[in-house]
Protein backbone atom coordinates (compact mmCIF):
# COMPACT_ATOMS: atom_id res chain seq x y z
CA UNK A 1 0.00 0.00 0.00
CA UNK A 2 1.14 3.69 -1.17
CA UNK A 3 0.00 6.14 1.93
CA UNK A 4 0.24 10.14 1.65
CA UNK A 5 0.99 12.02 4.52
CA UNK A 6 -0.61 14.88 4.41
CA UNK A 7 -0.46 16.95 7.13
CA UNK A 8 2.82 17.18 9.47
CA UNK A 9 1.42 19.58 12.48
CA UNK A 10 1.93 19.01 15.74
CA UNK A 11 0.97 19.97 19.09
CA UNK A 12 1.49 19.36 22.75
CA UNK A 13 -1.25 17.81 25.47
CA UNK A 14 -0.92 17.37 28.80
CA UNK A 15 1.73 20.30 29.32
CA UNK A 16 1.41 19.89 33.13
CA UNK A 17 1.15 16.00 33.46
CA UNK A 18 3.63 14.09 34.72
CA UNK A 19 3.94 12.07 31.14
CA UNK A 20 3.85 14.91 28.47
CA UNK A 21 2.54 13.85 24.56
CA UNK A 22 2.85 15.68 21.33
CA UNK A 23 0.17 15.60 19.30
CA UNK A 24 0.20 14.26 15.86
CA UNK A 25 -2.64 15.16 12.90
CA UNK A 26 -2.13 13.32 9.62
CA UNK A 27 -4.36 12.08 7.01
CA UNK A 28 -3.78 8.88 4.42
CA UNK A 29 -4.61 8.21 1.16
CA UNK A 30 -4.66 4.67 -0.39
CA UNK A 31 -3.15 4.31 -4.03
CA UNK A 32 -6.66 4.09 -5.51
CA UNK A 33 -7.21 7.76 -4.18
CA UNK A 34 -9.53 6.66 -1.45
CA UNK A 35 -9.00 7.25 2.40
CA UNK A 36 -7.69 4.73 4.90
CA UNK A 37 -10.74 3.66 7.04
CA UNK A 38 -9.65 0.05 8.56
CA UNK A 39 -11.22 -0.41 11.74
CA UNK A 40 -7.84 -1.68 13.31
CA UNK A 41 -4.83 0.13 12.32
CA UNK A 42 -1.43 -0.18 14.52
CA UNK A 43 1.00 3.16 14.46
CA UNK A 44 4.46 3.12 15.56
CA UNK A 45 6.21 6.79 16.51
CA UNK A 46 9.89 6.71 16.83
CA UNK A 47 12.15 9.15 17.58
CA UNK A 48 16.15 9.82 17.02
CA UNK A 49 18.29 12.20 17.01
CA UNK A 50 19.21 14.40 14.18
CA UNK A 51 20.33 12.15 12.04
CA UNK A 52 18.33 9.43 12.01
CA UNK A 53 21.31 7.47 13.53
CA UNK A 54 20.35 6.71 17.08
CA UNK A 55 16.85 5.73 18.01
CA UNK A 56 15.49 7.53 21.36
CA UNK A 57 12.21 6.37 21.94
CA UNK A 58 9.58 4.79 20.51
CA UNK A 59 6.20 4.64 21.15
CA UNK A 60 3.54 2.00 19.48
CA UNK A 61 0.02 2.30 19.58
CA UNK A 62 -2.61 -0.28 18.22
CA UNK A 63 -6.18 -1.09 17.43
CA UNK A 64 -6.67 2.03 16.16
CA UNK A 65 -10.62 2.45 14.77
CA UNK A 66 -10.34 4.79 11.78
CA UNK A 67 -13.46 3.83 10.03
CA UNK A 68 -15.84 7.10 8.57
CA UNK A 69 -12.51 9.14 9.53
CA UNK A 70 -11.67 9.95 5.27
CA UNK A 71 -8.33 9.31 6.42
CA UNK A 72 -7.66 11.10 9.68
CA UNK A 73 -6.13 10.50 12.83
CA UNK A 74 -5.12 12.48 15.45
CA UNK A 75 -2.41 10.65 17.91
CA UNK A 76 0.00 11.71 20.72
CA UNK A 77 3.17 10.40 20.98
CA UNK A 78 3.31 9.55 24.05
CA UNK A 79 0.17 8.27 25.14
CA UNK A 80 1.26 5.02 23.65
CA UNK A 81 2.88 2.25 25.00
CA UNK A 82 6.94 2.83 25.07
CA UNK A 83 8.38 -0.29 24.14
CA UNK A 84 11.65 1.53 23.85
CA UNK A 85 13.99 2.34 26.30
CA UNK A 86 13.01 -0.30 29.04
CA UNK A 87 14.59 2.53 31.89
CA UNK A 88 12.30 5.46 33.31
CA UNK A 89 13.33 7.68 30.42
CA UNK A 90 10.06 9.94 29.61
CA UNK A 91 8.95 11.71 26.49
CA UNK A 92 10.06 14.87 27.64
CA UNK A 93 13.61 14.16 28.91
CA UNK A 94 14.34 12.74 25.26
CA UNK A 95 14.09 16.09 23.86
CA UNK A 96 15.99 17.84 26.06
CA UNK A 97 19.12 19.63 24.92
CA UNK A 98 20.78 20.23 28.72
CA UNK A 99 22.76 18.29 30.84
CA UNK A 100 21.09 15.63 29.13
CA UNK A 101 22.84 11.68 27.56
CA UNK A 102 20.14 8.89 25.94
CA UNK A 103 20.68 5.60 25.44
CA UNK A 104 20.52 4.40 21.50
CA UNK A 105 18.51 1.30 20.53
CA UNK A 106 21.12 -1.11 19.78
CA UNK A 107 23.93 0.54 21.69
CA UNK A 108 26.31 4.09 22.46
CA UNK A 109 24.80 7.18 23.56
CA UNK A 110 23.41 10.79 22.53
CA UNK A 111 24.43 13.84 23.86
CA UNK A 112 22.20 16.52 22.37
CA UNK A 113 23.38 19.78 21.55
CA UNK A 114 21.94 23.10 22.38
CA UNK A 115 20.67 23.22 19.65
CA UNK A 116 19.97 20.08 18.25
CA UNK A 117 16.60 18.84 16.38
CA UNK A 118 14.53 15.32 16.64
CA UNK A 119 13.24 13.45 13.75
CA UNK A 120 9.62 11.47 14.28
CA UNK A 121 9.39 8.71 12.05
CA UNK A 122 5.54 7.41 11.78
CA UNK A 123 4.49 4.12 10.56
CA UNK A 124 1.11 2.52 10.29
CA UNK A 125 0.04 -1.15 9.21
CA UNK A 126 -3.58 -1.85 8.55
CA UNK A 127 -3.35 -5.28 7.94
CA UNK A 128 -1.60 -5.39 4.88
CA UNK A 129 2.38 -4.98 6.21
CA UNK A 130 4.25 -1.79 7.36
CA UNK A 131 4.05 1.30 5.76
CA UNK A 132 6.80 4.60 6.60
CA UNK A 133 5.37 7.75 6.53
CA UNK A 134 7.92 11.26 5.37
CA UNK A 135 9.94 11.87 8.90
CA UNK A 136 8.74 15.21 11.15
CA UNK A 137 11.71 17.57 12.33
CA UNK A 138 10.73 19.35 15.43
CA UNK A 139 13.23 22.15 15.62
CA UNK A 140 12.75 23.06 18.92
CA UNK A 141 11.70 21.53 22.18
CA UNK A 142 8.70 22.03 22.24
CA UNK A 143 7.42 24.76 24.85
CA UNK A 144 4.87 22.89 26.78
CA UNK A 145 7.43 20.21 27.52
CA UNK A 146 9.60 22.37 28.74
CA UNK A 147 7.05 24.04 30.77
CA UNK A 148 6.32 21.22 33.02
CA UNK A 149 9.96 21.60 34.12
CA UNK A 150 9.54 25.70 34.73
CA UNK A 151 9.60 25.13 38.45
CA UNK A 152 13.23 22.99 38.25
CA UNK A 153 16.70 23.76 38.47
CA UNK A 154 19.12 21.67 36.62
CA UNK A 155 16.26 19.26 36.54
CA UNK A 156 16.02 19.59 40.76
CA UNK A 157 12.84 20.78 42.48
CA UNK A 158 12.23 23.85 44.82
CA UNK A 159 12.17 21.07 47.51
CA UNK A 160 15.85 19.67 46.86
CA UNK A 161 17.60 22.78 47.57
CA UNK A 162 17.81 24.88 51.17
CA UNK A 163 16.37 28.69 51.04
CA UNK A 164 17.97 31.60 52.94
CA UNK A 165 15.41 31.19 55.35
CA UNK A 166 16.49 27.83 56.30
CA UNK A 167 19.36 29.10 57.96
CA UNK A 168 19.56 30.10 61.68
CA UNK A 169 21.52 33.13 62.64
CA UNK A 170 23.94 31.75 64.46
CA UNK A 171 26.59 33.30 67.33
CA UNK A 172 30.21 33.79 66.81
CA UNK A 173 31.71 30.34 67.97
CA UNK A 174 28.57 28.36 67.17
CA UNK A 175 28.09 26.30 64.30
CA UNK A 176 25.04 24.56 62.15
CA UNK A 177 23.76 21.35 63.21
CA UNK A 178 21.87 19.30 60.87
CA UNK A 179 19.72 16.72 62.66
CA UNK A 180 17.59 15.04 59.06
CA UNK A 181 15.45 17.46 59.30
CA UNK A 182 16.21 20.64 60.39
CA UNK A 183 19.28 23.11 60.43
CA UNK A 184 19.95 24.50 64.22
CA UNK A 185 23.23 26.16 65.99
CA UNK A 186 25.25 24.59 68.39
CA UNK A 187 28.34 25.62 70.44
CA UNK A 188 31.91 24.46 68.84
CA UNK A 189 33.94 23.18 71.95
CA UNK A 190 36.48 21.98 69.91
CA UNK A 191 38.23 18.73 69.68
CA UNK A 192 38.34 17.20 73.33
CA UNK A 193 39.62 14.04 72.86
CA UNK A 194 41.44 11.62 69.51
CA UNK A 195 41.05 7.63 69.52
CA UNK A 196 42.70 6.38 67.20
CA UNK A 197 44.27 2.79 66.39
CA UNK A 198 47.47 1.42 65.96
CA UNK A 199 49.59 2.02 63.95
CA UNK A 200 48.76 5.29 63.53
CA UNK A 201 49.81 7.53 67.17
CA UNK A 202 48.37 10.65 68.63
CA UNK A 203 49.49 13.01 71.31
CA UNK A 204 46.33 13.54 72.92
CA UNK A 205 44.08 16.53 73.75
CA UNK A 206 42.22 19.45 72.26
CA UNK A 207 44.47 19.58 69.77
CA UNK A 208 46.72 16.40 69.11
CA UNK A 209 49.30 15.45 66.24
CA UNK A 210 48.44 12.55 64.25
CA UNK A 211 51.84 10.27 63.39
CA UNK A 212 52.70 6.60 62.20
CA UNK A 213 56.20 5.54 62.74
CA UNK A 214 57.96 3.02 60.55
CA UNK A 215 57.31 -0.33 60.20
CA UNK A 216 59.79 -3.00 61.96
CA UNK A 217 59.52 -6.88 61.48
CA UNK A 218 57.47 -6.81 64.61
CA UNK A 219 55.87 -4.00 64.62
CA UNK A 220 53.18 -2.31 61.73
CA UNK A 221 53.65 0.67 60.47
CA UNK A 222 54.66 2.67 56.81
CA UNK A 223 56.77 1.45 54.58
CA UNK A 224 59.84 3.13 53.92
CA UNK A 225 61.57 3.58 50.30
CA UNK A 226 64.14 1.63 51.41
CA UNK A 227 62.33 -1.22 52.26
CA UNK A 228 60.41 -0.40 48.86
CA UNK A 229 63.32 -0.76 47.33
CA UNK A 230 64.62 -4.01 48.96
CA UNK A 231 60.75 -5.51 48.74
CA UNK A 232 60.94 -4.63 44.67
CA UNK A 233 63.87 -6.21 44.12
CA UNK A 234 63.14 -9.28 45.63
CA UNK A 235 60.25 -9.59 42.87
CA UNK A 236 61.80 -8.79 40.30
CA UNK A 237 61.47 -10.71 37.21
CA UNK A 238 65.84 -10.92 36.81
CA UNK A 239 65.54 -12.14 40.60
CA UNK A 240 62.97 -14.20 40.31
CA UNK A 241 64.51 -15.98 37.32
CA UNK A 242 68.09 -16.65 38.69
CA UNK A 243 66.42 -18.34 41.20
CA UNK A 244 63.78 -20.59 39.25
CA UNK A 245 67.46 -21.60 37.48
CA UNK A 246 69.38 -22.32 40.91
CA UNK A 247 66.22 -24.43 41.76
CA UNK A 248 65.95 -26.27 38.32
CA UNK A 249 69.61 -27.32 38.48
CA UNK A 250 68.99 -29.28 42.00
CA UNK A 251 70.15 -33.28 41.72
CA UNK A 252 67.40 -36.10 42.04
CA UNK A 253 68.70 -36.90 45.47
CA UNK A 254 68.48 -32.57 46.49
CA UNK A 255 65.32 -30.84 47.43
CA UNK A 256 65.39 -26.72 47.08
CA UNK A 257 65.46 -24.45 50.12
CA UNK A 258 65.29 -20.61 50.85
CA UNK A 259 69.01 -19.64 51.98
CA UNK A 260 67.76 -16.38 54.09
CA UNK A 261 71.50 -15.14 54.42
CA UNK A 262 71.41 -14.61 50.88
CA UNK A 263 68.15 -14.36 49.85
CA UNK A 264 68.24 -16.53 46.80
CA UNK A 265 66.90 -20.38 46.71
CA UNK A 266 69.27 -23.18 46.90
CA UNK A 267 69.90 -27.07 47.14
CA UNK A 268 70.47 -29.48 49.68
CA UNK A 269 70.19 -33.09 50.21
CA UNK A 270 67.14 -34.73 50.98
CA UNK A 271 67.56 -36.32 54.96
CA UNK A 272 65.28 -38.21 57.06
CA UNK A 273 63.92 -39.98 54.48
CA UNK A 274 61.80 -43.00 55.62
CA UNK A 275 62.33 -46.16 53.36
CA UNK A 276 58.82 -47.06 54.40
CA UNK A 277 57.61 -44.29 52.54
CA UNK A 278 58.91 -46.13 49.70
CA UNK A 279 55.37 -48.18 48.53
CA UNK A 280 56.26 -48.92 44.88
CA UNK A 281 59.21 -48.65 41.77
CA UNK A 282 62.73 -50.78 41.80
CA UNK A 283 65.64 -49.32 43.75
CA UNK A 284 68.74 -48.93 41.23
CA UNK A 285 71.55 -51.57 42.36
CA UNK A 286 73.52 -48.27 42.71
CA UNK A 287 71.59 -46.82 45.62
CA UNK A 288 72.61 -50.36 47.35
CA UNK A 289 76.25 -49.02 48.15
CA UNK A 290 79.37 -50.54 46.74
CA UNK A 291 79.21 -54.31 47.80
CA UNK A 292 78.42 -57.29 45.51
CA UNK A 293 76.17 -60.36 47.34
CA UNK A 294 78.11 -63.47 46.80
CA UNK A 295 78.56 -66.62 49.45
CA UNK A 296 80.84 -64.46 51.40
CA UNK A 297 79.24 -61.15 51.41
CA UNK A 298 75.84 -59.40 51.98
CA UNK A 299 74.18 -56.75 52.29
CA UNK A 300 72.94 -55.66 55.79
CA UNK A 301 69.95 -53.39 57.04
CA UNK A 302 71.95 -50.68 57.87
CA UNK A 303 73.02 -50.32 54.36
CA UNK A 304 76.61 -51.72 54.62
CA UNK A 305 77.83 -54.88 53.40
CA UNK A 306 79.63 -57.41 55.37
CA UNK A 307 80.45 -61.23 55.50
CA UNK A 308 78.26 -63.79 57.15
CA UNK A 309 78.77 -64.37 60.96
CA UNK A 310 78.40 -68.06 60.46
CA UNK A 311 80.88 -70.33 61.94
CA UNK A 312 82.13 -74.10 60.29
CA UNK A 313 84.63 -76.70 61.48
CA UNK A 314 84.98 -77.82 57.61
CA UNK A 315 87.64 -76.12 55.10
CA UNK A 316 87.12 -74.96 51.94
CA UNK A 317 89.87 -76.10 49.21
CA UNK A 318 88.61 -75.01 45.69
CA UNK A 319 85.06 -77.44 45.58
CA UNK A 320 86.10 -79.61 48.21
CA UNK A 321 85.51 -79.75 51.94
CA UNK A 322 87.47 -81.67 54.90
CA UNK A 323 87.31 -81.80 58.00
CA UNK A 324 91.03 -83.37 60.13
CA UNK A 325 90.29 -83.24 63.71
CA UNK A 326 87.35 -85.94 64.57
CA UNK A 327 85.12 -88.49 63.33
CA UNK A 328 81.63 -87.16 61.51
CA UNK A 329 78.44 -88.95 63.08
CA UNK A 330 75.47 -89.47 60.88
CA UNK A 331 72.80 -90.47 62.88
CA UNK A 332 74.87 -90.86 65.96
CA UNK A 333 76.42 -87.83 68.29
CA UNK A 334 78.97 -89.49 69.53
CA UNK A 335 80.92 -91.25 66.53
CA UNK A 336 83.88 -93.91 67.00
CA UNK A 337 85.39 -93.92 63.67
CA UNK A 338 86.19 -91.78 61.17
CA UNK A 339 82.76 -92.01 59.61
CA UNK A 340 80.21 -93.64 61.88
CA UNK A 341 76.91 -93.89 60.03
CA UNK A 342 73.86 -95.16 62.26
CA UNK A 343 71.29 -96.44 60.38
CA UNK A 344 71.17 -97.40 56.50
CA UNK A 345 73.83 -95.91 53.94
CA UNK A 346 72.87 -96.34 50.43
CA UNK A 347 76.41 -96.46 48.57
CA UNK A 348 76.60 -96.84 44.61
CA UNK A 349 80.44 -97.32 44.82
CA UNK A 350 82.48 -98.46 47.53
CA UNK A 351 86.17 -97.82 46.85
CA UNK A 352 88.53 -99.47 49.88
CA UNK A 353 92.38 -99.14 49.42
CA UNK A 354 93.82 -101.80 51.23
CA UNK A 355 92.93 -104.63 53.10
CA UNK A 356 90.79 -103.76 55.56
CA UNK A 357 89.96 -105.15 58.73
CA UNK A 358 86.05 -104.30 60.77
CA UNK A 359 85.78 -104.95 63.99
CA UNK A 360 88.70 -107.28 64.26
CA UNK A 361 88.62 -109.62 61.24
CA UNK A 362 91.68 -110.64 59.22
CA UNK A 363 91.24 -110.70 55.78
CA UNK A 364 92.02 -113.99 54.10
CA UNK A 365 91.03 -113.54 50.19
CA UNK A 366 90.91 -110.17 48.68
CA UNK A 367 87.88 -108.55 46.78
CA UNK A 368 85.85 -110.73 49.50
CA UNK A 369 83.18 -108.95 52.04
CA UNK A 370 82.01 -110.99 54.89
CA UNK A 371 81.08 -111.28 59.09
CA UNK A 372 83.38 -113.06 61.69
CA UNK A 373 82.67 -115.48 64.32
CA UNK A 374 80.84 -112.44 65.88
CA UNK A 375 78.99 -111.62 63.08
CA UNK A 376 81.10 -108.31 62.86
CA UNK A 377 81.20 -107.15 58.80
CA UNK A 378 84.67 -107.17 57.12
CA UNK A 379 85.92 -105.83 53.97
CA UNK A 380 89.00 -107.06 52.01
CA UNK A 381 90.36 -105.73 49.10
Amino acid sequence: MCALFITSNFFVQAARSAQSSIGFKLKIIKPDNTPLEANSVAFRFTVTNPTGTCVLYIDDQTGVNMTSSNGIAVLRLGDGTKTYPSDSTTLDKVFKNFSNTLNCQGGGTYGPASTDQRKVIVQFNDGSGWQTLPSTTITSNPFSLSSGNSELFADKALTDFLLKADFPTCSAGQALFFNGTALSCVSSGGITSLSVTAPIASTGGATPTLSMAAATSSVNGYLTSTDWTTFNNKVSQTAYSADLAAVASCAAYEKPYWNSGTDLWACTNIDQLNANKITAGTIATARLGSGTADGTTFLRGDGTWAAPGISSQWTTTGSDIYYNTGNVGIGNTSPSTKLHVTGTATVTNLVVTDNTVVDGAACSTAGTIGRDSAGDLYICK
